[in-house]
């Protein structure tokens, strides 16, 4: 009888035990490198295998026989044999010498008069050497004499030259310096950065603190407060305790008062027109009815307390200025004043040798010409303060020694400017 051509599997026998899902454990652990492609790891771990358990000396020779035979690079070498590839690029140095010198191995001279010729081919090595690498090695040996602390591998190059974090740094046991400035570069940039972006993480606009408003109203005021009971005091001595005096100064406030009565300037009517706010300082001037004048003073904030600036005063200005004129002194003397420049040249000062500056002092009818050197350095500050702006925008303040020329009458409007003594108008 035929067999049918499809005949359904045979049940299953209830005397043979079933297998249990849970019997059948996975694996915990991937398959590694070897398994996965073994014959890319095979060199690796012969010689790795190789390299257990061996001195320093056999490792260094290992490591040798392996750039040698194979024509495996220094780095990779080293990395197998654990040995520093800067003591292994010196050895395969004494190998390629020892080699150079025997002519039946050596296609052509490696070292000429000492010298390795510019067409050597330092890394292919004869066949015959690969050949007879031992019988090399043992010869190299003793011409070096060698001794086993000659092979010793220090720990820390060891991981330095063979770590992946900073192997980078060396090409075949020498450090490039080239890529480790880069790379201090690079981690100072990243090091900023980083500071940057942790300041700006913790940084809350409502967190700045909120600059108090500076109240120049009530600067002004106090500042006035003082000119006035400068201007009310009815003697030199009462006047003298609102006004800033120092050796320089005092010498003029003593003279001035010598010369016009206290009583002469001491009034209850002057009145606040204008006031120029500055950095500890301010700038004001007030009109007096009783006078019939105005009046310029400044008044200056030094440690806590508000002092009026004397040299700076109208009043003193004006006498300095005229006794000035008047004397023609050759000797030094000290003058606040405004500058601009000016192109006015006549008698001795000429553009050649000098740089003229018209000099002023506010509300009052007197104007000098100062020169100054040509290129000296006080020509050039007061071009420097005003230049680009014009004279128009923005003229100079300054205390300046000035001094007649020598020479039988001079004119009584051009003086030259010996130095620049301040250059913020108030005196130090």
């Amino acid at each position: 009888m035929a067999r049918p051509a499809h005949q359904p599997p045979a049940p299953p026998d209830p005397r043979r035990p079933r297998p249990e899902p849970g019997m059948v454990q996975p694996r915990h652990e991937l398959p590694d490198a070897f398994e996965q492609n073994p014959l890319s790891e095979v060199a690796d771990r012969v010689s790795l295998r190789a390299a257990d358990g061996l001195d320093d000396a056999a490792r260094v020779r290992e490591a040798l026989r392996i750039v040698i035979s194979d024509g495996t690079s220094i780095n990779d070498a080293a990395r197998r044999c654990h040995v520093t590839p800067s003591s292994l690029a010196q050895w395969r140095r004494n190998y390629l010498r020892l080699i150079s010198e025997d002519q039946s191995i050596a296609a052509r001279p490696l070292l000429e008069n000492g010298d390795i010729p510019r067409n050597a081919d330092l890394i292919t090595i004869p066949a015959a050497a690969r050949e007879q690498f031992a019988e090399n090695w043992e010869r190299l040996l003793r011409i070096t004499r060698a001794t086993p602390s000659t092979f010793h591998q220090d720990p820390v190059r060891l991981f330095l030259e063979n770590s992946w974090m900073t192997s980078w740094l060396f090409a075949e046991g020498r450090l490039d310096r080239a890529v480790l400035a880069g790379a201090a570069v690079a981690l100072a940039v990243m090091v900023l950065t980083a500071t940057f972006l942790i300041a700006g993480r913790f940084y809350r606009r409502d967190d700045k603190p909120v600059a108090a408003p500076l109240n120049y109203d009530e600067a002004i005021r106090a500042a006035a407060g003082i000119a006035l009971q400068f201007f009310a005091a009815p003697d030199v001595e009462q006047k003298s305790r609102f006004v800033r005096l120092n050796d320089d100064i005092r010498p003029g406030f003593e003279t001035y008062f010598k010369n016009h009565p206290a009583s002469a300037i001491t009034f209850t009517d002057a009145r606040l027109t204008n006031a120029i706010p500055g950095d500890n300082l301010i700038l004001l001037e007030f009109e007096c009815p009783s006078l019939h004048r105005t009046h310029q003073c400044i008044v200056i904030q030094r440690d806590g307390h508000q002092l009026l600036d004397w040299e700076t005063s109208s009043w003193f200005q004006e006498a300095n200025l005229e006794d000035l004129r008047r004397t023609l002194s050759r000797s030094p003397v000290r003058i606040a004043v405004r500058v601009v420049e000016d192109p006015y040249y006549n008698f001795g000062f000429q553009p050649q040798s000098y740089t003229c500056f018209r000099l002023s002092y506010p509300g009052l009818p007197i104007n000098l010409y100062g020169y100054a050197r040509k290129d000296s350095s006080d020509a050039a500050t007061l071009l420097g303060l005003l230049r680009p702006i014009t004279s128009s925008e923005r003229p100079v303040t300054a205390i300046l020694s000035v001094q007649y020329p020598p020479g039988k009458n001079p004119e009584n409007n051009q003086v030259e400017i010996l130095s620049i003594l301040n250059e913020d108008w108030v005196a130090k």
